[in-house]
C-alpha cells in the first residue's frame, strides 16, 4: 500500500477463494479448473510460503455434531480467539433457530428464537472488539453485545439513521469498529438526498412445489451384498450451457439430472458438489441418498435448495431454463466413507449416480 504498487503473493491456475487473514497469515481455498477437491492453504504474506490447511481451518466449517436437523445454517464471524458465530436453523416463519458460538468443538448458545416473531433476531453484521462480540440487527434498529464475562446478549438501540429512500427496495446500514467501541447510542449524520428510484420490476416468485408427490416416489438404492465393491457411476460427457460462468462437462447419472462437481470424494469436511439439470426438463429435482454398504448419509446444503424431513432429503425448485441448464451448486458432507447411492427424482423420470467415498480428506495436488 505504501509503495503504491502491486505485488504477486501467489498464484494459482484456476480459482482462489480468500477465507480470512490472521496472524497465521493468509488462509485461502482452491477449486481445479475443471473440477475436483477444494483444498484449503496458508499463506505467508511476507515470503509467498505456502502450505496446506486442514478443512476445518475454514470458519464457514460446522462440525457435524453441531449441525441443526435441518442443516440450515450461516455463518457470521470468527473472532480474535478463534470463536465462530454460527445461525442454526432456516428463515421460514415459525422455525424455531439459535445463534451459537462454536469453539473447539463446544457450542454456546447465544440466542434461540423463532422466524418472524415479535423478537426475531437475525444478525446482519458481525465484529468484536475488547468488550466482546458486537452483532447487529438492523431491521429493529439495534446492536447487540456477548460479553464474556456477563455471559449473555446485551441489546443497544440505534438512533439518528436516515430513513430509507422512497422507491428503493433495498437499502444496507453496516456498522464497523472505528477505535474503542463503547455501549451507547449512536447518532449519525443525515446522509445526503439520493435521486428518486427508478421503477423496478418485480423478479418472479419462486414456484411453489409440493414436495409430497416426489416423495412418495420410492427410493430405488439397494443395500450392496457383503464385501460387493462399490458399482461406480460412469462418466458422462455433458454440453453444459449455463446462464453464466464456466460449468463441468460432465456428470454422473442417467438424466435429464446429474450429480458433477467432483471425480474423487473423500469423508473429512465438505466438498462442493453440483447438480446438472439438461434444459429438457425444467420441473422441480428431489435429491435423496443412502448409503450402500452400511450406515451413514450425505449432508446437502447450499443456496436455492429446501431441505425435506426424509432423512436428509433436499428439493431444488427451481432448475433449468431453456436453452440454459439448470446449475445448482451447494456442499455435501459424508458422514462416513463408503458407497452411496444419490437418488435424483423429478415428476418424469428417475435417476441414480453412485459414489465412492474414501476416508480422510482429499490429498494434496
Amino acid at each position: 500500500m505504501a509503495k503504491k504498487a502491486d505485488r504477486t503473493v501467489w498464484p494459482y491456475k484456476a480459482g482462489i477463494e480468500v477465507l480470512g487473514w490472521d496472524s497465521s497469515g493468509i488462509l485461502a481455498s482452491t477449486v481445479p479448473a475443471q473440477g475436483g477437491a477444494r483444498l484449503l492453504w496458508r499463506i505467508d504474506p511476507a515470503s509467498g510460503g505456502v502450505v496446506q490447511a486442514p478443512q476445518n481451518a475454514d470458519p464457514n466449517f460446522l462440525p457435524l455434531t453441531v449441525l441443526p436437523p435441518a442443516r440450515n445454517y450461516s455463518y457470521l464471524g470468527t473472532d480474535a480467539q478463534g470463536r465462530s458465530v454460527f445461525r442454526l436453523g432456516s428463515r421460514d416463519p415459525g422455525t424455531k433457530y439459535s445463534v451459537v458460538m462454536v469453539q473447539s468443538g463446544q457450542v454456546t448458545t447465544l440466542y434461540s428464537g423463532a422466524a418472524g416473531d415479535s423478537t426475531d433476531f437475525d444478525p446482519d453484521t458481525f465484529f468484536s472488539d475488547a468488550h466482546g462480540m458486537w452483532l447487529g440487527n438492523f431491521d429493529g434498529a439495534l446492536v447487540w453485545l456477548w460479553s464474556q464475562s456477563a455471559g449473555h446478549l446485551q441489546s443497544f438501540k440505534v438512533s439518528g439513521l436516515p430513513p430509507a429512500p422512497s422507491g428503493y427496495q433495498y437499502s444496507n446500514v453496516t456498522f464497523g469498529p472505528a477505535g474503542e467501541c463503547v455501549p451507547g447510542t449512536f447518532t449519525g449524520a443525515a446522509a445526503k438526498g439520493l435521486p428518486p428510484a427508478s421503477s423496478p420490476t418485480p423478479s418472479p416468485s419462486p414456484p411453489k412445489v409440493d414436495w409430497s408427490a416426489l416423495t412418495a416416489k420410492p427410493v430405488n438404492l439397494q443395500p450392496l451384498p457383503a464385501g460387493a465393491s462399490c458399482p461406480v457411476s460412469t462418466q458422462v460427457n455433458l454440453a453444459v450451457k449455463g446462464q453464466s460462468g464456466k460449468w463441468p462437462n460432465y456428470g454422473f447419472g442417467q438424466g435429464p439430472a446429474y450429480v458433477s462437481g467432483q471425480f474423487m470424494w473423500y469423508s473429512a469436511g465438505p466438498q462442493a458438489i453440483l447438480i446438472l439439470v439438461d434444459p429438457k426438463y425444467t420441473g422441480p429435482v428431489l435429491v435423496r441418498s443412502r448409503r450402500l454398504d452400511g450406515t451413514g448419509l450425505l449432508a446437502f446444503s447450499g443456496e436455492g435448495s429446501t431441505s425435506l424431513p426424509d432423512d436428509g432429503a433436499m428439493g431444488l425448485a427451481q432448475t433449468s431454463s431453456p436453452p440454459y441448464w439448470g446449475t445448482w451448486i451447494g456442499s455435501v458432507t459424508p458422514s462416513a466413507p463408503g458407497c452411496y447411492g444419490i437418488q435424483l427424482d423429478g415428476t418424469s423420470f428417475t435417476s441414480v449416480a453412485v459414489i465412492s467415498v474414501s476416508k480422510g480428506p482429499p490429498p494434496p495436488g
